[in-house]
């Protein structure tokens, strides 16, 4: 699956140079980042580095609704909600 994505990736990436326009990416690793980040921290730490505030919302709503599933001890099917989605 990830070999796709990067195939898909590397063709938006070769149009955008062919119509020399810019392209902004965003990559998460979900697995390592639920339960690791202050999310209001970091909404202050965007700011305050000048992120302008319509970009701070788009990644605050990546995290909008987001509930994680983990199939540790065979527990496939419970889904945990993410915490601090302020």
């Amino acid at each position: 699956m990830c070999t796709d994505q990067v195939a898909i990736l590397r063709i938006i990436v070769e149009q955008l140079i062919e119509w020399n326009s810019s392209l902004h990416i965003n990559f998460i690793d979900y697995e390592k980042t639920f339960g690791s980040v202050d999310r209001r921290t970091l909404w202050k730490l965007l700011r305050h580095y000048g992120v302008p505030e319509k970009i701070v919302n788009i990644i605050r709503n990546l995290y909008d609704g987001v509930s994680v599933q983990s199939d540790a001890w065979r527990i496939a099917d419970r889904r945990i909600p993410s915490e601090d989605r302020s």
